[in-house]
């Protein structure tokens, strides 16, 4: 981070506001494809990438975590600077944290990629009362020790929900993560090593056993059931699958006011009952507490040591960790609509806010304002839009024909930025946004793509079909196609896939070309369809390279990968497992002094495996 450089004449021609996914990943972008001005950052962040917050099971692990990836920071000049006001001729004023001095610059492009900052929400406290058992005295004392080191540590730790409380915090960047890393690095590997080792075998057999002795144990305490605590819970229990037979582990509990998990992310109620059965399998370390919420918190020695919910359930815990969504950042924009009600600094641009809480965007991702009446009116770009300021990532909400959106994940704001970065290095092709996201979920692979449900989108004639089964869930949504001369042909807007195996994976990232190429399907086809064919008929669809397809075209095809499906597939060999066996065999020949019998090296050369 250049802290000490300075600017050129207080001018900057392209500055990015914002270190998260968005912003790196279009300042990358960028510098790969040769970008004609140089690129700067604002940011008020230490690090400079937000990616998926969970290394899989590494969170548990004793070596350090990169979370920077492979993003060439050297290319990119990064200041720490807070924006303060950004002004209509091009101009913005900022505070520098290194010195804390109020500087003003001029720029010839801006991207906002602030991203959202976390919900938090403030429960009643109260001081912890009564007697209480020996172990659980003795957990909350290695509870207390153990936080009372990262605070000397993570000084001041901003994201503490009550700055007198260490074990209450918000869940959304890396900090957080690595706070919660050391705990539980401490937690399992420092402390008692030997007597946990015994306790967690001893526990692990009662818990076979249907006893719940050791009820008493502190847990990870997870409010909220979307993505970000789905995520954090789903990397953390891998973690578990691997440690639970050799040390002592936190159960993690999770309360949310929902029946269901994932509803935020997934808007199916059959795929949310589907990822919540699943659940079902990390019930030894997994405690859901659903149609639930904190009623109060007891607090001891500064932590949080007991939590007791509305349904008068009372959890020990050795943490609380909220996750329950973000807002846009827009605290430096001061907009009209603001919750205060109070008029923007003069001159200051106006962007206008959409009903979703970000910031307005046409399709090339500038800022529409909010200066003059006829706000609906796209048309007219010099009065309605900023035409060299843009906006990405989690503050934006993009106008689509179906509705707005506003995207707040990690593969959107990779897409959004791509996208920008097409449309300012002048390539930009035919090719729209479409919101997809992939995240792996208690070992579920999930992809959520474009337009699957239909709340709050103007989608009157959307229809699906779906697969389901207890293993996996598909939906495909599609709607009369909008082309000339397709009367009665469909193209598909969106799509969400659920399923245990690659294959499903493989589907989502295949799905999302069909989309992006916006093909067009006789109706009458979409009952050929099936859960077994969908993969490869999709493959095969793309290889042709055309948009509109006929009945007889498609009938052709599925012909196709019927005929490969019938088609019996050689049986795979392990090439290790194939020397080795050739190895035996020779030496057995030698050893009983007959002929070698060399097939098996025969067979190895076919397989060109000498090599």
């Amino acid at each position: 981070m250049q802290e000490n450089s300075e600017i050129t004449n207080n001018h900057i021609p392209f500055l990015i506001i914002g270190s998260g996914y968005a912003g790196i990943s279009l300042a990358t972008h960028l510098s790969e494809n040769n970008f004609h001005l140089p690129i700067t950052i604002f940011t008020t962040e230490d690090f400079c990438n937000r990616p998926n917050l969970f290394f899989r099971y590494k969170f548990l692990k004793k070596e350090e975590i990169d979370f920077y990836g492979n993003v060439n920071l050297n290319q990119m000049k990064i200041y720490k600077k807070k924006i303060l006001s950004i002004y209509k001729n091009n101009s913005l004023t900022c505070q520098n944290l290194m010195t804390l001095s109020i500087e003003t610059y001029s720029f010839d492009y801006l991207v906002l990629a602030t991203g959202g900052k976390p919900n938090v929400i403030k429960f009643p406290m109260e001081p912890l009362s009564g007697a209480i058992s020996t172990t659980t005295e003795k957990s909350i004392s290695t509870t207390i020790k153990l936080f009372e080191i990262l605070k000397e540590k993570y000084t001041p730790p901003n994201f503490l929900i009550e700055k007198d409380i260490n074990n209450f915090f918000y869940l959304r960047n890396v900090d957080e993560i690595l706070y919660l890393y050391d705990f539980l690095k401490q937690f399992i590997f420092e402390e008692n090593f030997e007597e946990n080792l015994e306790e967690s075998l001893e526990n692990q057999e009662i818990l076979e056993n249907g006893n719940s002795k050791n009820h008493e144990e502190p847990q990870i305490v997870v409010l909220g059931s979307g993505i970000l605590a789905l995520d954090f819970t789903s990397h953390l229990l891998e973690g578990y699958e691997l440690l639970l037979q050799k040390v002592k582990l936190p159960k993690i509990t999770i309360i949310s006011r929902s029946s269901i998990l994932g509803k935020s992310l997934l808007k199916d109620e059959k795929a949310s009952e589907l990822l919540t059965n699943k659940l079902n399998k990390y019930t030894n370390y997994l405690n859901l507490e659903l149609n639930d919420e904190i009623a109060t918190l007891k607090q001891y020695n500064n932590s949080i040591v007991k939590v007791i919910t509305k349904n008068g359930k009372e959890l020990n815990c050795c943490c609380v960790i909220e996750a329950v969504g973000v807002s846009c950042n827009l605290n430096y924009l001061k907009p009209n609509n603001n919750e205060n009600n109070e008029n923007p600094p003069e001159n200051t641009i106006q962007p206008k806010i959409g009903a979703l809480g970000g910031i307005l965007v046409n399709e090339n991702f500038q800022i529409l304002n909010n200066e003059n009446n006829d706000n609906n009116n796209l048309n007219n770009e010099n009065n309605n839009i900023y035409k060299n300021i843009f906006s990405i990532g989690d503050v934006c909400e993009m106008i689509t024909d179906f509705g707005n959106v506003n995207c707040k994940n990690w593969t959107a704001a990779r897409e959004q930025a791509i996208l920008l970065g097409d449309y300012l290095l002048e390539k930009r092709n035919e090719k729209s946004f479409i919101f997809n996201q992939f995240p792996k979920l208690f070992n579920l692979y999930i992809s959520c793509l474009g337009w699957y449900h239909s709340d709050g989108f103007n989608l009157p004639k959307m229809e699906s079909v779906t697969f389901c089964n207890e293993n996996c869930f598909y939906k495909m949504s599609f709607m009369e196609s909008s082309l000339e001369n397709s009367l009665e042909n469909v193209t598909f807007v969106g799509a969400i896939f659920m399923g245990g195996t690659l294959n499903d994976y493989k589907l989502g990232n295949t799905f999302l070309n069909i989309l992006k190429e916006k093909i067009t399907f006789p109706k009458t086809f979409i009952s050929k369809f099936t859960q077994k064919n969908l993969l490869n008929l999709f493959n095969e669809i793309l290889k042709e390279k055309k948009k509109i397809f006929t009945i007889e075209e498609l009938e052709n095809i599925l012909q196709k990968v019927e005929k490969a499906e019938q088609t019996p597939k050689k049986k795979f060999v392990n090439p290790l497992l194939l020397k080795k066996k050739n190895k035996e065999v020779v030496a057995k020949e030698e050893k009983e002094g007959g002929e070698v019998d060399d097939s098996l090296g025969k067979e190895m050369k076919k397989l060109d495996l000498n090599k």
